[in-house]
């Protein structure tokens, strides 16, 4: 039985080896060479001693720290809303009897998913911002006196508008993988938890969440980490204090002065580093407050 099991170890490693290879190469060599570059290696500029000023200056920045946080802040928010809303309509539609209300919410999910965050930023300012829909809408049902009674959602410090972008893209995204797994859920389990009085919200506590505790991890923090690192949204309906980070490191990407090339990568580096910690520790928070064993 051991051997077996080391032959099928064995065979799917040697499998595995060209897409490794792969990544080494690429995504390894691109990471290597940022790292050397931020450290201010840039032959074609002359710049051939290795140093720390450029992450000195980076963390020297005033406003750094303040773009951290906001980072963060965004991030977590935004993943976490996505994974909570995602959830519940995955339970919803796993509850479901029906086989057509199933399929036309898997379609509305499958739809949400494939459409860009561009389209997203478009419905947020469609809907959201102070001239858009929503405002017309209360300004006709006469909840305020006029459309510049509307809080100002986009292009605010709090980040709600790119909170909302977040968010619209979020939910399918969470809802889809989290129904997979969900629909494979015998339904003896609930059967059973309800024959003990259990409720709807104890169920999918006790029951459905901890055996999909998995997923709803991985895409959470698959979602906090895209959400760190994406710089569209932030860059288009961001406040110009505070910013994302990636933002500002769009900012400097795009700066004709190319003596500011060691610092952007070293910034991008940061923004790297920053990412594997601070999802590292989101996904233990979120293994504990789900708890559970996963399917």
């Amino acid at each position: 039985m051991n051997r077996s099991g080391n032959s099928s170890t064995m065979k799917a490693f040697v499998l595995f080896m060209p897409v490794l290879i792969l990544y080494l190469i690429f995504i390894g060599g691109g990471f290597f060479r940022s790292f050397i570059e931020s450290l201010g290696y840039l032959q074609f500029l002359g710049l051939t001693k290795l140093s720390l000023e450029y992450y000195k200056a980076v963390l020297n920045h005033k406003d750094f720290f303040i773009d951290l946080w906001f980072s963060i802040r965004i991030a977590f928010i935004s993943s976490l809303t996505s994974t909570i809303l995602g959830v519940i309509i995955a339970y919803c539609i796993a509850e479901t009897k029906s086989g057509a209300l199933k399929s036309a919410a898997v379609k509305a999910i499958n739809t949400g998913l494939i459409l860009p965050y561009l389209y997203s930023i478009f419905l947020a300012m469609t809907f959201f911002s102070q001239a858009g829909f929503v405002s017309r809408v209360l300004y006709q049902l006469k909840i305020i006196s006029g459309t510049e009674d509307f809080p100002g959602l986009l292009y605010d410090p709090s980040g709600a508008g790119i909170m909302i972008a977040f968010v619209f893209k979020g939910i399918p995204f969470v809802a889809l993988f989290t129904t997979n797994v969900m629909a494979h859920i015998s339904g003896e389990f609930g059967d059973a938890a309800r024959s003990l009085g259990a409720g709807k919200l104890r169920i999918l506590r006790k029951v459905y969440l901890p055996l999909s505790s998995t997923v709803i991890v991985w895409c959470a923090c698959i979602l906090f980490a895209y959400y760190l690192g994406s710089f569209e949204v932030p860059y288009i309906l961001g406040s110009l204090s505070p910013r994302a980070l990636s933002s500002r490191l769009y900012s400097l990407y795009i700066n004709p002065d190319i003596f500011k090339i060691p610092q952007t990568m070293a910034l991008s580096i940061l923004i790297f580093a920053i990412g594997i910690i601070t999802t590292a520790a989101y996904a233990v928070l979120l293994k504990k407050l789900i708890g559970g064993r996963s399917r």
